[in-house]
C-alpha cells in the first residue's frame, strides 16, 4: 500500500467499507452495485450516504440512505457513460447537523468487472486514439486500471487487441513490464489483503503476476523496492504469460499460416 495523510478529520473509507461492482442486464444496460459496511466506524447513525459516478465532465449522484440503514436506489444505471471501466465512483457520508459536513469518503473507486471471478477481471482498458505514427501507448492512471491507447488508424484497432495473436505476442509483454515496473518500483507498492480502494488496481496486477508464476512479488528492503529482484520477477511473469498464451506459436501461424 502507499502512504497517505488525511489532515481534514474525515474518515477515509477502506476497501472493507466501500466497493463497487458493475453488472449488466439482459438488455445490455450497465448498472452498479455498491457494497457498503460502516459497522467498524464511529459514524452517526443518521449520516446520509451517497454514491457518485463520474467520468470527465459527466457526473451522476445516487442516494443510498443512512449509515444505520443503507438503502440502494432501484435505478442505478450508467447510460450516460461510455466504457463502464472508465467510470470512477465516490462514496460520501454527510452529517445532517446544520450545513452538510463530509464525515467520511472514498474517492476514485474503480469498479470490479462484470465477471464475478477476480481472476477474470480486466486489468487493462482499451481505447482507439490519435497517436500519429505511434502504434500504441500505455496510460498509467493513479487510481484506475491502466489504459492502452491503440492507434485509431489501424484496421479495427479495438478488435485487434482481442483477436490478433501478433498483437498479443509483441505488445502485451511490453505492457506487462511497464505496468508492473510502475507498480512495484515507481509506486513502491506492496500487496495488501485489504488495500485502499484507490490502490485496488495495483493490488490486482500484483496478484495477477503471483498467480501466473506461483511466486510472491519480491519483498522490499528497508522500505525500498529491490529493483533487480523486481526486474527478474517481472520477467518471469512475462514468460509465464507468453507460455500460457502460446504467444510465439500463435503469432507464427498468423504470420505464415499453417
Amino acid at each position: 500500500m502507499r502512504r497517505r495523510f488525511n489532515f481534514t478529520g474525515r474518515v477515509a473509507l477502506k476497501g472493507r467499507n466501500a466497493s463497487v461492482r458493475l453488472t449488466k442486464t439482459p438488455e445490455g444496460r450497465f448498472q452498479f452495485d455498491a457494497f457498503l459496511d460502516f459497522s467498524d466506524l464511529s459514524l452517526p447513525a443518521d449520516g446520509r450516504v451517497f454514491v457518485e459516478a463520474y467520468f470527465q465532465a459527466t457526473r451522476k449522484r445516487f442516494s443510498f440512505g443512512l449509515v444505520s440503514k443503507v438503502a440502494p436506489p432501484s435505478m442505478r444505471f450508467l447510460d450516460e457513460f461510455g466504457d463502464p471501466q472508465a467510470v470512477l465512483f465516490r462514496v460520501k457520508v454527510l452529517g445532517q447537523d446544520g450545513r452538510p459536513v463530509l464525515l467520511a469518503d472514498a474517492d476514485q473507486l474503480s469498479p470490479q468487472d462484470v465477471a464475478d471471478d477476480a481472476s477474470r477481471r480486466s486489468l487493462l482498458s482499451f481505447v482507439a486514439s490519435d497517436l500519429g505514427e505511434t502504434a500504441w501507448r500505455v496510460q498509467l492512471r493513479e487510481t484506475n486500471y491502466p489504459l492502452l491507447h491503440v492507434n485509431k488508424e489501424l484496421p479495427d484497432p479495438l478488435n485487434l487487441t482481442q483477436t490478433d495473436p501478433r498483437f498479443h505476442a509483441f505488445v502485451f509483454p511490453a505492457v506487462i513490464r511497464q505496468v508492473l515496473h510502475h507498480v512495484l518500483v515507481t509506486e513502491k507498492f506492496v500487496s495488501d489483503p485489504d488495500p485502499d480502494p484507490v490502490d485496488r488496481w495495483m493490488n490486482e496486477w500484483v496478484q495477477f503476476g503471483e498467480r501466473l508464476t506461483s511466486t510472491q512479488a519480491p519483498e522490499q528492503v528497508d522500505g525500498e523496492p529491490d529493483v533487480e529482484a523486481c526486474s527478474i520477477w517481472i520477467g518471469s511473469v512475462i514468460d509465464a504469460f507468453a507460455s500460457q498464451l502460446g504467444s510465439v506459436t500463435k503469432a507464427r501461424k498468423a504470420m505464415i499460416g499453417d
